[in-house]
């Protein structure tokens, strides 16, 4: 699928010490091996080929593919415009000792040679991530026509969602709550289903779900950037593996945090895998709060996870976490959740920043979205606006 190996100097860092890899690794997981690369001195480090940095990587992951796949991704995205050769050679290595390229390496290697004008390669290495995916979009596709799929904009609006930016390459889009981003039969509407309504055919081919690179929660609304094209898709899918994408949550939370703000680093998830948040109370109530929570990295339930049990302040109706009966819950906090749909809770995606560099702007883009219209009641009165304690 690649180009033939050629021997491999990497200009940035070089990891050729297995225990030193698996150590960053299990402290910080992928975040780890991209923050190390600013703690190697480049003039020193040693030149390895992308044979030798696959074994260190397979003997730093224990042989294990799963994690040896994740570590190649974080080292191929620290390569930077210029390395491209590099990252093909690692991508064709790895896939030798059966590392089988996802859609994340592919996208960061495409990434790369669309910095540096390779657009044939970069093509190349979508019809590759096309062809991946062909036989569940297919399905995918059909179970759209059978709900009913289609309607354009119109529809797409009828189904409580709304373009808030859009350019030929990508969109960032209002996504409600109670709406799965995608899934089977059981799941009802889902945003892909009002996407192909929108669109159509003008979404991406190289993920799963057309056009969708990342997701929130079934019960949380807010921002989602969506992919036109399959360059805004490996470009997206990359910024978003690199941290590059700004993603600012606003909650409203049973209980007050002990501080105004700070920041959570507590493991999240069955895996127990590293994460960071940082937090700020911007507004109190009676044993309520809204917070304002910003990710620098983006963990599955991780918002959720940090507010419950790293700040002992879950998320009003969130049915992981909100636990308490309503006998001894302020009767307002009941109120809320009266007021909260079926599969809907007090979480919502408020702002998304995409880099420079995935659409047609030559800025970042920023977009916001004003919370549901359920939530008013919650943020007008219980809350005081002025964060006070």
């Amino acid at each position: 699928l690649f180009l033939s190996c050629h021997i491999w100097t990497i200009s940035t860092f070089s990891f050729n010490d297995p225990t030193r890899l698996s150590q960053i690794y299990n402290e910080r997981g992928c975040d780890g091996i991209l923050e190390a690369r600013h703690d190697i001195d480049i003039d020193r480090a040693d030149k390895i080929t992308a044979q030798r940095q696959v074994e260190v990587i397979l003997e730093a992951a224990s042989e294990n593919v799963g994690v040896a796949a994740s570590m190649l991704n974080a080292v191929l995205a620290t390569l930077k415009a210029g390395q491209e050769g590099d990252a093909l050679d690692l991508l064709k290595c790895g896939e030798e000792k059966g590392i089988e390229p996802d859609i994340v390496s592919i996208s960061l290697c495409t990434s790369l040679l669309l910095s540096s004008g390779d657009d044939g390669s970069a093509e190349d290495l979508l019809g590759v991530a096309r062809k991946k995916v062909r036989r569940k979009r297919r399905r995918a596709e059909a179970a759209v026509r059978r709900k009913g799929g289609g309607g354009g904009k119109s529809a797409f609006e009828k189904a409580d969602c709304r373009i808030l930016y859009e350019d030929s390459s990508f969109a960032i889009v209002y996504k409600p709550p109670g709406m799965a981003c995608h899934g089977g039969k059981d799941k009802g509407k889902t945003l892909e289903d009002a996407l192909r309504a929108c669109w159509g055919t003008e979404l991406s081919q190289i993920t799963e779900a057309a056009g969708i690179v990342h997701r929130l929660d079934k019960g949380v609304s807010g921002c989602m950037a969506v992919a036109k094209t399959d360059v805004a898709a490996a470009r997206l899918i990359s910024a978003f593996f690199k941290r590059e994408v700004k993603k600012t949550y606003t909650s409203l939370n049973l209980g007050v945090p002990d501080a105004e703000e700070g920041v959570v680093e507590i493991p999240v998830g069955f895996m127990k895998l590293p994460a960071r948040s940082t937090f700020k109370v911007v507004g109190v109530g009676e044993e309520a709060s809204q917070l304002q929570v910003k990710t620098s990295t983006g963990r599955k339930h991780q918002v959720r996870e940090h507010t419950a049990l790293g700040l002992g302040t879950p998320i009003i109706s969130d049915p992981l976490f909100d636990k308490c009966g309503d006998k001894i819950v302020p009767a307002a906090v009941k109120k809320l959740r009266e007021e909260a749909p079926k599969n809907c809770f007090y979480l919502h995606c408020e702002e998304l920043v995409v880099p420079v560099g995935v659409g047609l702007t030559d800025v970042d883009v920023l977009v916001t979205a004003d919370v549901p219209d359920f939530w008013r009641l919650g943020v007008e009165s219980i809350i005081n606006k002025d964060g006070s304690f």
